[in-house]
């Protein structure tokens, strides 16, 4: 890791440290029933992982240089990607890495899972591993997403956003004075692309359920009737 990034770690890391930061992921870990633990750039520990599988541990102990190598390609691929990544290790074993933006420079990641999604479930995992629904997966991994983006700067993601639209055309500003919220004003965007409800899903990584309650709610707000009306409102106001 380079000494700028460190320092950048060790800033972002002070600014709420390591004891908020690790009793923030425990009590995630323990209320989502999954592993959570961060990470720097060069995979050394910031956090000691929390509600960790038995299992998983038993897996890394025999396995270590291939759990080390998996982690390797994982950090590169979402440093690359700059978003949540979801992946399978070679058990079958489901996991994700979300990266932790702070003044525009990645300085470490979220790494969670340590779960089996129930559709996909492999009779050789080992059955102390918790089992979820893809959805739940999907809300799972959403939600600490949207954690780590808050994280992501001393104002919050949502305010950094915010203040980056205010200073830009003001095309944006007229769905925000309507009081959307950032993930609201995303789903619109793609509306008005012509994205399908899957296909929204798909790109935030949420489910469709998910997908449909924000719409609902952006009809209330916007007081429109549905999506077409959306694409239209989109239109005369000069979104994007």
């Amino acid at each position: 890791m380079k000494a700028a990034t460190q320092m950048k770690c060790r800033e972002w890391v002070s600014q709420y440290g390591k004891n908020k930061l690790q009793s923030l992921l425990d009590a995630c870990a323990g209320t989502l029933n999954i592993s959570l633990g961060l990470i720097t750039p060069d995979g050394d520990p910031i956090t000691v992982w929390s509600n960790s599988s038995l299992a998983c541990e038993r897996i890394r102990t025999s396995n270590t240089e291939s759990c080390r190598r998996e982690m390797q390609n994982i950090r590169k691929y979402t440093c690359e990607a700059q978003k949540t990544v979801r992946y399978e290790c070679y058990m079958g074993i489901t996991n994700f890495a979300c990266p932790v933006i702070f003044e525009g420079e990645l300085v470490a990641f979220c790494l969670g899972g340590g779960i089996v999604v129930e559709e996909n479930s492999d009779a050789n995992v080992p059955q102390d591993i918790p089992r979820v629904s893809q959805e739940r997966l999907e809300e799972i991994i959403a939600l600490v997403t949207a954690v780590m983006n808050v994280l992501s700067s001393s104002g919050g993601a949502d305010e950094r956003a915010r203040t980056e639209w205010q200073e830009s055309d003001g095309a944006d500003l007229v769905l925000l004075k309507n009081k959307l919220s950032m993930r609201e004003i995303e789903v619109v965007r793609l509306i008005n692309l012509g994205l399908s409800n899957k296909e929204i899903s798909a790109e935030l990584h949420i489910s469709e359920k998910t997908v449909k309650t924000h719409i609902t709610n952006i009809l209330r707000k916007l007081k429109l009737k549905d999506r077409l009306e959306i694409i239209l409102y989109c239109k005369n106001n000069c979104v994007n």
